[in-house]
């Protein structure tokens, strides 16, 4: 079961190829065309760049070897590289989840051979049916793990764009393809914050807050003397640049009360953070708040010296926990 869940952890992350600029979907950007509409929150990964900054490249390829704990399911992954040829340590482009409310799944980007996918499954026995939807075949994939059975259903629109998710996700996403139904361009108000971030960012996103998942929000936002009524919607970006970790994250608000409001809590949690002992007081002093009439910001600029000094505390630590046990 665990091989198992290891597999779908591949599937759902590495599936991913030598990437042709030349073709539609080599971009972030080209995939608006076919996200919903009503696409009410975006999370999304721009891996090629992220492991071309210096904090990556100085590790030497290991990156994501360490981030996956790759050494202790070794098998796993060389039988992954070998059997669909994609190595996740170099062939990454990008990643975005993304949905309405609970309806969700990722998209990704890569030119890639669904008949060696396909052979893969097979090979690890995971038990799975292919399925059409409007002439384009699914692979439905039902995974086993120590909690729970999950079914993924797998597409590919294109020799470079893949989708997987729940099926009514994965059948919209097809909807939009095929023109059946509207893109997320014709969402004039997402389009417009969207198109004040920086999409080239590492990171980047955002996440209405009339969606569902982030109701759960309020009750928590409200344990500290927030109010999130007010709150539309949060715009988040984070990148790497002139050996700093930098990025912003902008709630939008239309109560200046609030917002201001908001702000002297949270710098007050600030202030008493930076009065603990160890390397999180140090990380208040590259963190700021603010407001304005229309929304909540959180800036920061963390430098490599401090990332490099928190990676080694951590490191010792992880040690010293896999020595005890």
């Amino acid at each position: 079961m665990r091989k198992k869940f290891f597999v779908l952890s591949f599937i759902l992350i590495f599936i991913s190829g030598f990437i042709s600029c030349s073709k539609k979907y080599s971009d972030i950007k080209d995939v608006f065309t076919v996200m919903p509409q009503d696409t009410d929150f975006i999370f999304a990964l721009n891996i090629s760049k992220g492991l071309k900054t210096e904090y990556i490249k100085e590790k030497e390829g290991k990156f994501i070897r360490e981030l996956l704990n790759v050494e202790k399911n070794k098998k796993e992954y060389d039988d992954f590289v070998k059997e669909t040829g994609i190595d996740p340590e170099k062939d990454i482009n990008y990643i975005i989840g993304c949905g309405k409310d609970i309806n969700s799944g990722v998209l990704i980007g890569v030119e890639h051979s669904i008949e060696k996918i396909k052979n893969y499954v097979k090979s690890k026995k995971i038990n799975y049916s292919e399925i059409k939807y409007k002439n384009i075949p699914i692979l439905k994939l039902n995974i086993s793990n120590p909690s729970n059975n999950k079914i993924y259903y797998l597409s590919s629109l294109t020799d470079n764009l893949l989708i997987i998710g729940e099926k009514s996700f994965t059948e919209k996403i097809i909807d939009v393809f095929k023109g059946e139904e509207k893109s997320l361009l014709n969402n004039t108000k997402i389009m417009k914050r969207i198109d004040e971030m920086d999409t080239s960012s590492i990171a980047w996103g955002f996440f209405d807050f009339n969606n569902m998942l982030f109701k759960k929000f309020e009750d928590k936002g409200k344990n500290f003397g927030i109010e999130t009524d007010s709150f539309n919607i949060l715009l988040f970006q984070i990148d790497y640049n002139d050996s700093k970790l930098t990025g912003d994250f902008k709630m939008l608000s239309n109560n200046p009360e609030t917002n201001k409001k908001t702000v002297d809590i949270l710098n007050g949690i600030k202030a008493m953070i930076s009065m603990a002992k160890g390397k999180i007081s140090e990380l208040t002093n590259y963190v700021n708040f603010s407001s304005s009439d229309d929304k909540i910001i959180l800036n920061f600029s963390i430098p490599r010296q401090f990332l490099d000094k928190l990676e080694k505390d951590i490191n010792i630590k992880h040690q010293a926990l896999d020595f005890e046990h």
